[in-house]
């Protein structure tokens, strides 16, 4: 792992994630990050109901960090797969493109941008789960105006790097929530497809550590050296 401020905050979030759950003192500190990876997910749900011709009724984000996307018509297939590897490859896009500062301040926007308008246009219910919404959407608009630097680059990483690890953690219970009776979007998609649920759970899963290992490789990778040829 190099040590620019980028490799450093993935170290970091890493290291965080692995300790904090340990600590039953300290483990909520997770649990904002949780939430934000809800909404990212039901969002893309949403977003895959819309591009195929749907309508999307509401979203809901619990506090138990728990989500639900409601919608009528659409591709159902490309919809229920959309959550998890959307959120999961957003994610893994967001650690390649923040290496320096102005594409940190744009990722950022993008992000709370996206947050922000799904709360707008969807996200109902749970009083928590909305207004976690808005103060997420709240707090990085404010990151990609105040930070500059080296803590934009570390804010913008340690976020990207959280919601890879958020998605790889959700990719990872629907495995295990696959084989149970408890309703999937595995075990939905299915049901549109005929396809075991554990094989797709399986195949996003794969999917979502590749996306995520190849954002590293590429995080970390070393620019050539130009090189010149004496007339």
């Amino acid at each position: 792992m190099g040590k620019n401020p980028a490799s450093k905050a993935f170290v970091f979030a890493i290291a965080l994630s692995v300790v904090l759950p340990f600590i039953p003192i300290l483990k909520w500190g997770l649990y904002p990050f949780d939430l934000l990876n809800t909404h990212l997910h039901e969002m893309f749900h949403a977003i895959a109901a819309t591009v195929t011709g749907g309508q999307v009724m509401h979203i809901e984000v619990y506090k138990s960090t728990e989500g639900l996307t409601l919608f009528r018509g659409g591709f159902a297939p490309v919809i229920q797969m959309s959550g998890y590897l959307g959120a999961s490859l957003f994610g893994a896009l967001m650690v390649m493109a923040c290496k320096h500062e102005k594409a940190s301040v744009i990722w950022l926007r993008i992000l709370g941008g996206l947050v922000l308008i799904s709360n707008v246009l969807w996200v109902r219910g749970d009083v928590i789960g909305w207004s976690f919404g808005v103060l997420w959407a709240a707090i990085i608009f404010f990151a990609s105006i105040r930070l500059k630097g080296e803590n934009l680059l570390l804010a913008a990483q340690f976020l990207a790097v959280q919601q890879c690890l958020n998605s790889v953690k959700s990719l990872r219970d629907l495995v295990i929530l696959s084989t149970s009776d408890r309703t999937t979007d595995a075990q939905l998609l299915a049901q549109s497809t005929h396809i075991p649920a554990l094989v797709w759970a399986t195949l996003w899963t794969l999917v979502g550590v590749f996306g995520i290992g190849a954002a590293v490789l590429k995080l970390n990778k070393t620019p050539k050296k130009s090189t010149t040829v004496e007339p």
